[in-house]
């Protein structure tokens, strides 16, 4: 599981650069629609996306004639979709605000300590894995060279408003590792991880076509001049991997745990992001060239040896199933009874 995990960050790179490539598309050289163009091309992304995996999920679901269905709570149904939207547009918008280095620095730290919390607490449903100091210490190795990485890219301010950046940063980096718990929840009611992507990519992109229509109505003329211009058909490509991604974060986390499995997509990211900038293929954002490879290579090597470690540690133990509350209650008022009728 956390081989095909590492796959699954590798994918991630790959999106955000689908992305942002049809952004420019739609937007050109026009700075004043980027931010309509991003979201368009976020909503564009995971409507592809949407499709495709609820295709998927009604094969599936048919083969086993629907059966084990119920209906979840609203917050399953929308919770995924949020952070959906969150993270795939953010990470357009910024990729034009800043270098991805500087990104990906931020969202690191943060997702990092948010799966923390969430399986040291059991939070969202998740079994409890406790923390302990030496996997706060591997942990923090794997930030750390995930911000050496970085600091091998440009880490120059593309745009006017690195605030902003850095608050998308923060806020994507909570959303991502919550994304996964409730796309979990929701795949036990709807009938597996395919359904929970595709209602997830579907709610992000309800929420990112009315935001993105709503900026670029005043620049409609220069995004109909700029798709009939044609767009590249590989641009599209970035709903192929959120296929992957959103339906494997649904699958993976609740079996591996939200930490082990944000080390392992660490891991894949950093190895794409190195190939990127040391070879710039035509697909890739501008901003992803390596200055010093030799920081790179080190940074990556670092998060992969600290990665295996965490995972060795975490795989000798078994987590802790959250309690049940009610259940226990009810146990325990019955075996009260039960001796007090003795």
């Amino acid at each position: 599981p956390l081989g095909w995990s590492a796959l699954v960050g590798g994918v991630c790179v790959f999106q955000v650069a689908f992305n942002t490539a049809l952004a420019e598309s739609l937007s050109g050289s026009d700075s004043a629609v980027w931010v309509a163009a991003d979201l368009m091309a976020a909503a564009t992304s995971l409507t592809i996306a949407s499709v495709l995996l609820g295709v998927i999920a009604v094969f599936f679901n048919a083969r086993n004639k629907f059966q084990g269905l119920t209906l979840p709570r609203w917050w399953k149904w929308i919770g995924g979709g949020v952070c959906a939207s969150i993270y795939v547009g953010s990470s357009v918008v910024t990729s034009r605000l800043t270098s991805p280095g500087v990104f990906f620095v931020v969202i690191v730290v943060t997702q990092s300590i948010m799966a923390l919390l969430i399986d040291h607490y059991a939070l969202l449903g998740a079994g409890r894995r406790p923390m302990t100091f030496v996997k706060l210490c591997l942990i923090t190795l794997s930030c750390v060279g995930a911000i050496g990485f970085a600091f091998s890219q440009s880490s120059e301010f593309q745009g006017q408003d690195p605030a902003l950046a850095i608050s998308l940063a923060i806020i994507t980096g909570i959303a991502i590792p919550v994304q996964p718990m409730i796309n979990g929840a929701l795949a036990k009611c709807i009938g597996g991880p395919f359904s929970a992507a595709s209602v997830s990519c579907g709610v992000g992109a309800i929420i990112c076509w009315p935001i993105g229509a709503a900026i670029g109505a005043a620049y409609e003329p220069s995004i109909q001049e700029a798709f009939s211009h044609g767009v590249a058909p590989w641009k599209f490509l970035g709903g192929v991997c959120g296929v992957i991604m959103v339906s494997s974060g649904t699958g993976l986390v609740p079996v591996v745990g939200v930490v082990r499995y944000k080390i392992a997509i660490m891991a894949g990211q950093l190895i794409t992001a190195l190939i990127f900038g040391l070879t710039s293929p035509v697909f890739s954002p501008s901003q992803t060239h390596i200055d010093s490879p030799a920081e790179g290579v080190v940074g990556v090597l670092v998060v992969l040896v600290s990665g295996i470690a965490f995972n060795w540690l975490s795989s000798q133990e078994k987590p802790v199933p959250k309690p049940n509350l009610e259940v226990d209650l009810a146990h325990d008022i019955q075996l009260n009874l039960s001796v007090g009728a003795k």
